[in-house]
Protein backbone atom coordinates (compact mmCIF):
# COMPACT_ATOMS: atom_id res chain seq x y z
CA UNK A 1 0.00 0.00 0.00
CA UNK A 2 1.09 3.42 -0.65
CA UNK A 3 2.45 5.28 2.35
CA UNK A 4 0.35 8.89 2.22
CA UNK A 5 2.03 11.74 1.91
CA UNK A 6 3.10 13.63 5.54
CA UNK A 7 1.17 16.95 5.06
CA UNK A 8 3.53 18.49 8.12
CA UNK A 9 6.81 16.70 6.99
CA UNK A 10 6.27 19.36 3.68
CA UNK A 11 5.23 22.39 5.61
CA UNK A 12 8.33 21.68 8.17
CA UNK A 13 10.41 21.18 5.31
CA UNK A 14 9.31 24.59 3.05
CA UNK A 15 9.97 26.24 6.50
CA UNK A 16 13.32 25.25 7.07
CA UNK A 17 14.34 25.76 2.85
CA UNK A 18 12.80 29.02 3.18
CA UNK A 19 14.53 30.20 6.61
CA UNK A 20 18.12 28.96 5.55
CA UNK A 21 18.44 31.81 3.75
CA UNK A 22 19.05 33.64 6.58
CA UNK A 23 22.36 34.23 8.22
CA UNK A 24 22.66 31.83 11.12
CA UNK A 25 20.29 30.25 10.46
CA UNK A 26 21.66 27.21 12.87
CA UNK A 27 20.45 29.27 15.64
CA UNK A 28 17.27 28.32 15.39
CA UNK A 29 18.56 24.62 15.60
CA UNK A 30 21.51 24.42 17.99
CA UNK A 31 20.75 27.55 20.29
CA UNK A 32 18.07 26.66 23.08
CA UNK A 33 15.80 29.89 22.76
CA UNK A 34 15.96 28.63 18.87
CA UNK A 35 15.26 25.29 19.16
CA UNK A 36 11.99 26.72 21.28
CA UNK A 37 11.35 29.34 18.69
CA UNK A 38 11.80 26.67 15.84
CA UNK A 39 9.22 24.18 17.81
CA UNK A 40 6.45 27.03 18.41
CA UNK A 41 6.70 28.44 14.21
CA UNK A 42 6.63 24.44 13.54
CA UNK A 43 3.08 24.13 15.68
CA UNK A 44 1.77 27.44 14.02
CA UNK A 45 2.41 25.86 10.43
CA UNK A 46 0.63 22.48 11.46
CA UNK A 47 -2.10 24.47 13.22
CA UNK A 48 -3.83 26.83 10.31
CA UNK A 49 -2.96 23.84 8.11
CA UNK A 50 -5.39 21.62 10.31
CA UNK A 51 -7.65 24.34 10.23
CA UNK A 52 -7.31 24.72 6.58
CA UNK A 53 -8.49 20.82 6.45
CA UNK A 54 -10.77 20.93 9.32
CA UNK A 55 -12.88 23.77 7.42
CA UNK A 56 -13.12 21.91 4.12
CA UNK A 57 -13.76 18.57 5.42
CA UNK A 58 -15.84 19.27 8.16
CA UNK A 59 -17.67 23.32 7.87
CA UNK A 60 -17.93 22.98 4.47
CA UNK A 61 -19.00 19.22 4.10
CA UNK A 62 -21.37 19.97 6.76
CA UNK A 63 -22.85 23.13 5.03
CA UNK A 64 -23.52 21.44 1.84
CA UNK A 65 -25.17 18.42 3.72
CA UNK A 66 -27.51 20.59 5.82
CA UNK A 67 -28.46 22.13 2.18
CA UNK A 68 -29.28 18.93 0.91
CA UNK A 69 -31.29 18.26 3.94
CA UNK A 70 -33.19 21.32 4.19
CA UNK A 71 -34.19 21.08 0.51
CA UNK A 72 -35.70 18.14 0.96
CA UNK A 73 -37.87 18.73 4.21
CA UNK A 74 -38.43 22.15 2.07
CA UNK A 75 -39.71 19.52 -1.12
CA UNK A 76 -41.77 17.38 1.26
CA UNK A 77 -43.05 19.70 3.49
CA UNK A 78 -46.91 20.46 3.54
CA UNK A 79 -46.25 24.33 3.39
CA UNK A 80 -43.74 23.37 0.63
CA UNK A 81 -45.72 25.31 -2.04
CA UNK A 82 -46.18 28.57 -0.10
CA UNK A 83 -42.55 28.93 0.14
CA UNK A 84 -40.33 30.29 -2.60
CA UNK A 85 -36.88 29.37 -2.63
CA UNK A 86 -33.94 29.58 -5.03
CA UNK A 87 -30.80 27.80 -5.07
CA UNK A 88 -28.90 30.79 -3.88
CA UNK A 89 -30.48 31.49 -0.67
CA UNK A 90 -30.18 27.84 0.04
CA UNK A 91 -26.56 28.10 -0.57
CA UNK A 92 -26.04 31.14 1.89
CA UNK A 93 -25.52 28.81 4.60
CA UNK A 94 -22.29 27.31 2.16
CA UNK A 95 -21.27 31.01 1.68
CA UNK A 96 -22.03 32.26 5.63
CA UNK A 97 -19.86 28.89 6.61
CA UNK A 98 -16.68 30.21 4.09
CA UNK A 99 -16.90 33.71 5.04
CA UNK A 100 -16.76 33.09 8.57
CA UNK A 101 -14.02 30.51 8.42
CA UNK A 102 -11.92 33.74 6.99
CA UNK A 103 -12.12 34.99 10.45
CA UNK A 104 -10.78 32.29 11.58
CA UNK A 105 -7.47 32.56 9.47
CA UNK A 106 -7.35 36.33 10.29
CA UNK A 107 -7.37 34.85 14.17
CA UNK A 108 -4.48 32.42 13.80
CA UNK A 109 -2.45 35.44 11.73
CA UNK A 110 -2.89 37.54 14.34
CA UNK A 111 -1.21 35.01 16.68
CA UNK A 112 1.55 34.51 14.16
CA UNK A 113 2.53 37.52 13.70
CA UNK A 114 2.90 38.37 17.62
CA UNK A 115 4.84 35.04 18.04
CA UNK A 116 7.37 36.32 15.22
CA UNK A 117 7.85 39.61 16.26
CA UNK A 118 8.10 37.80 20.19
CA UNK A 119 10.35 35.31 18.96
CA UNK A 120 12.83 37.44 16.82
CA UNK A 121 13.40 39.68 19.55
CA UNK A 122 14.12 36.66 22.55
CA UNK A 123 16.39 35.45 19.24
CA UNK A 124 18.28 38.85 18.57
CA UNK A 125 18.35 40.82 21.79
CA UNK A 126 22.21 39.29 23.06
CA UNK A 127 23.23 41.00 20.38
CA UNK A 128 20.81 43.42 18.86
CA UNK A 129 20.77 45.17 23.15
CA UNK A 130 18.39 44.94 25.77
CA UNK A 131 16.30 47.60 24.15
CA UNK A 132 15.67 46.30 21.10
CA UNK A 133 12.25 46.91 19.81
CA UNK A 134 11.41 44.77 16.00
CA UNK A 135 8.08 47.05 15.88
CA UNK A 136 10.17 50.29 16.72
CA UNK A 137 13.02 49.00 14.27
CA UNK A 138 10.99 47.88 11.56
CA UNK A 139 9.04 51.21 11.99
CA UNK A 140 11.76 53.43 11.79
CA UNK A 141 13.74 52.00 8.92
CA UNK A 142 11.12 50.33 6.58
CA UNK A 143 7.89 52.15 7.52
CA UNK A 144 5.83 49.65 8.42
CA UNK A 145 3.88 50.92 11.45
CA UNK A 146 3.03 47.55 13.44
CA UNK A 147 5.12 44.38 12.43
CA UNK A 148 2.10 42.66 14.44
CA UNK A 149 -0.48 44.58 12.90
CA UNK A 150 0.58 44.15 9.22
CA UNK A 151 -2.80 42.75 7.45
CA UNK A 152 -2.91 45.18 4.52
CA UNK A 153 1.17 45.28 4.05
CA UNK A 154 1.19 42.13 2.32
CA UNK A 155 -0.94 40.40 -0.26
CA UNK A 156 -1.70 37.03 1.61
CA UNK A 157 -2.76 38.29 5.00
CA UNK A 158 -4.77 41.45 3.25
CA UNK A 159 -7.10 38.40 1.49
CA UNK A 160 -7.86 37.13 4.76
CA UNK A 161 -8.25 40.31 6.57
CA UNK A 162 -10.28 42.12 3.77
CA UNK A 163 -12.72 38.91 3.38
CA UNK A 164 -12.63 38.54 7.53
CA UNK A 165 -13.42 42.91 7.74
CA UNK A 166 -16.47 42.21 5.58
CA UNK A 167 -18.00 39.66 7.14
CA UNK A 168 -17.70 41.30 10.66
CA UNK A 169 -18.40 44.82 10.01
CA UNK A 170 -20.74 45.22 6.50
CA UNK A 171 -22.87 42.12 7.03
CA UNK A 172 -20.84 39.89 4.63
CA UNK A 173 -20.89 42.19 2.05
CA UNK A 174 -17.36 43.61 0.35
CA UNK A 175 -15.16 46.00 2.26
CA UNK A 176 -14.80 49.71 0.52
CA UNK A 177 -10.80 49.62 1.03
CA UNK A 178 -7.65 47.44 0.50
CA UNK A 179 -9.85 45.59 -2.05
CA UNK A 180 -7.89 42.95 -3.64
CA UNK A 181 -7.72 42.77 -7.64
CA UNK A 182 -8.99 39.07 -7.16
CA UNK A 183 -12.24 40.15 -6.17
CA UNK A 184 -12.71 43.51 -7.40
CA UNK A 185 -15.61 42.60 -9.27
CA UNK A 186 -17.61 41.10 -6.24
CA UNK A 187 -21.23 43.07 -6.28
CA UNK A 188 -21.02 46.06 -3.75
CA UNK A 189 -24.22 45.45 -2.79
CA UNK A 190 -24.36 41.99 -2.05
CA UNK A 191 -22.81 39.43 0.68
CA UNK A 192 -19.72 37.75 -0.73
CA UNK A 193 -19.89 34.35 -2.38
CA UNK A 194 -17.17 32.94 -1.80
CA UNK A 195 -16.23 29.31 -2.24
CA UNK A 196 -14.61 26.53 -0.62
CA UNK A 197 -12.13 26.59 -4.05
CA UNK A 198 -11.55 30.51 -3.05
CA UNK A 199 -10.43 29.51 0.49
CA UNK A 200 -8.27 26.91 -0.17
CA UNK A 201 -6.48 29.14 -2.50
CA UNK A 202 -6.31 32.11 0.10
CA UNK A 203 -5.46 30.07 2.99
CA UNK A 204 -2.88 28.23 1.27
CA UNK A 205 -1.60 31.69 -0.03
CA UNK A 206 -1.11 32.48 4.02
CA UNK A 207 0.38 29.03 4.88
CA UNK A 208 3.03 30.01 1.83
CA UNK A 209 3.94 33.02 2.65
CA UNK A 210 4.88 32.23 6.94
CA UNK A 211 8.51 30.74 6.37
CA UNK A 212 8.63 34.08 4.07
CA UNK A 213 7.44 36.28 6.77
CA UNK A 214 9.36 34.99 9.34
CA UNK A 215 12.78 35.30 6.98
CA UNK A 216 11.48 39.33 5.96
CA UNK A 217 10.95 39.84 9.91
CA UNK A 218 14.50 38.11 11.32
CA UNK A 219 16.39 39.53 8.88
CA UNK A 220 14.85 43.18 9.74
CA UNK A 221 16.30 41.92 12.97
CA UNK A 222 19.78 41.29 12.01
CA UNK A 223 19.45 45.10 10.23
CA UNK A 224 19.24 46.13 13.65
CA UNK A 225 22.27 44.27 14.84
CA UNK A 226 23.89 45.40 11.25
CA UNK A 227 23.41 48.92 12.42
CA UNK A 228 25.11 48.38 16.13
CA UNK A 229 27.79 47.19 14.44
CA UNK A 230 28.46 49.94 12.41
CA UNK A 231 28.37 51.94 14.99
CA UNK A 232 31.06 50.24 16.86
CA UNK A 233 33.05 49.34 13.63
CA UNK A 234 32.52 51.80 11.07
CA UNK A 235 34.29 50.72 8.87
CA UNK A 236 33.71 50.97 4.71
CA UNK A 237 32.90 47.31 4.17
CA UNK A 238 30.46 47.37 6.62
CA UNK A 239 28.83 50.42 6.31
CA UNK A 240 28.53 48.98 2.14
CA UNK A 241 27.13 45.61 3.64
CA UNK A 242 24.64 47.75 5.56
CA UNK A 243 23.31 49.90 2.50
CA UNK A 244 23.37 46.54 0.53
CA UNK A 245 21.01 44.86 3.48
CA UNK A 246 18.60 47.92 3.35
CA UNK A 247 17.83 48.02 -0.32
CA UNK A 248 17.55 44.50 -0.02
CA UNK A 249 14.53 44.54 2.36
CA UNK A 250 13.22 47.12 1.48
CA UNK A 251 12.94 46.07 -2.06
CA UNK A 252 11.42 42.98 -0.35
CA UNK A 253 8.71 45.11 1.02
CA UNK A 254 7.89 46.70 -1.87
CA UNK A 255 7.19 43.33 -3.65
CA UNK A 256 5.26 41.99 -1.06
CA UNK A 257 2.50 44.65 -1.35
CA UNK A 258 -0.77 43.53 -1.99
CA UNK A 259 -2.21 44.27 -5.63
CA UNK A 260 -5.50 46.39 -4.40
CA UNK A 261 -8.02 48.64 -6.06
CA UNK A 262 -8.39 50.77 -3.40
CA UNK A 263 -5.48 52.74 -1.66
CA UNK A 264 -6.67 53.86 1.90
CA UNK A 265 -4.32 51.70 4.52
CA UNK A 266 -6.02 51.52 8.47
CA UNK A 267 -4.94 50.55 11.48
Amino acid sequence: MKRRANNFDALVENFTKEFSKVENFHLMTDDPIGREAFDIISFRLADINSYKNLVCNGFIKSANQMIVTTKDDVRKSHYGKLVKIDNEQYRETLYDTVRLSYIGVFHKIEAYAKEVAYLTELILRESAGPDFSIIEHVHQNFGIKNITKCWQQFEAFNTVNWVANGSKHCDGRPHPNMVPIKYSCLPEDERMKLTKDNFVEDCQAVIDFYPKFLELVFRMGQHAIAQKQLIEYPTKDMRAALVTLTHALKMQVILLRPRVVSKNMED
